[in-house]
């Protein structure tokens, strides 16, 4: 880098899956909010996998986009090619940083590295992995702490969880809240609620929402066993629709054994943004197990007796 010109900073976007959730939205958006540095306040090159580099191109016309190998779409050869070949191409493209974001980094980069930890579930919940994925992430993030440059955390609390569990040097970690997408997160209209209760055969009643992925430590069967027990003994019971992508593991969301035949649970649908069912719902519920173990039962035991969505 020349004196007075800006860094020129490698982001590896391989790890984007193909439905862009989780580890993709943070990436899209985080390439999104770069687009306004590009050029005064960084160079950015960013390489992508080869169905994603028409997307990139498009997304950050002044930044230099470049395809990885092909192989790199299965797990195994992008593991190994992020401890050979993206440390060559980070030479290549005359990076200053290497941003890894999704846990994993290589060990020889040959610049700094910045990785996002984005939390530590797998030391603080590691009964919702199997072993083989819960020794891989927990050997990545320790990594990630001892090689990295910086380390990005979403909150605090994954920032304290891991100076506790790991004795991380806090000085090396960097709080950056994830933001919002508001083209696809926005208050909705009329038409947009209308047509999330028709899709899901609602009607005109109130419905109680999940979002999010359907895995063991979302503490979705027990939001269902929650909500039948608030809404068993109602006979108009607000729906629950739940939706998400299927997660890493699966978890069960079948009808609780204990819904009556009179409730009225709605079968789990998978929906996309930007036509996510939370956005009309008139309760949204995230009975996470370390955020709101039981708030199911709590909360809907004071459900009104209707309140328009």
């Amino acid at each position: 880098m020349t004196p007075g010109s800006p860094p020129r900073v490698l982001v590896d976007a391989t790890s984007v899956p193909a439905d862009r959730g989780g580890v993709g939205r943070y990436v899209d958006g985080l390439l999104g909010a770069l687009t306004k540095v590009i050029g005064s306040g960084v160079e950015l090159a960013v390489v992508a996998l080869r169905t994603d580099v028409e997307r990139y191109g498009r997304m950050l016309p002044a930044a230099e986009v470049i395809a990885a190998p092909a192989a790199v779409t299965h797990r195994p050869a992008r593991l190994a090619w992020e401890q050979t070949g993206l440390p060559l191409l980070a030479q290549q493209v005359g990076a200053e940083v290497l941003h890894s974001p999704f846990y994993t980094c290589p060990l020889r980069a040959g610049c700094p590295v910045t990785v996002t930890v984005h939390d530590a579930t797998f030391f603080t919940e590691p009964e919702h992995y199997d072993k083989s994925r819960r020794t891989f992430f927990r050997s990545a993030i320790k990594t990630a702490l001892r090689r990295a440059e910086r380390v990005i955390v979403p909150s605090k609390a994954t920032r304290d969880e891991l100076i506790r569990l790991l004795d991380a040097d806090p000085t090396r970690i960097d709080v950056a809240y994830h933001g919002v997408d508001h083209a696809a997160f926005h208050p909705p209209t009329d038409e947009e609620k209308a047509r999330v209760r028709a899709r899901l055969g609602l009607g005109g009643s109130d419905y109680v929402a999940f979002l999010g992925a359907k895995e063991p430590r979302k503490n979705v069967p027990n939001l269902i066993r929650g909500w039948a027990e608030a809404v068993g003994d109602r006979t108009d019971p607000p729906a629950l629709v739940i939706a998400g992508g299927r997660g890493t593991t699966t978890t069960s969301t079948a009808r609780s054994p204990t819904c009556r035949p009179t409730s009225a649970c709605s079968a789990p649908v998978t929906c996309a943004t930007p036509t996510c069912p939370a956005s009309s719902a008139a309760r949204l519920s995230r009975p996470t197990r370390r955020t709101a173990r039981g708030s199911a039962c709590r909360s809907w035991r004071r459900w009104p007796a209707r309140r328009p969505c």
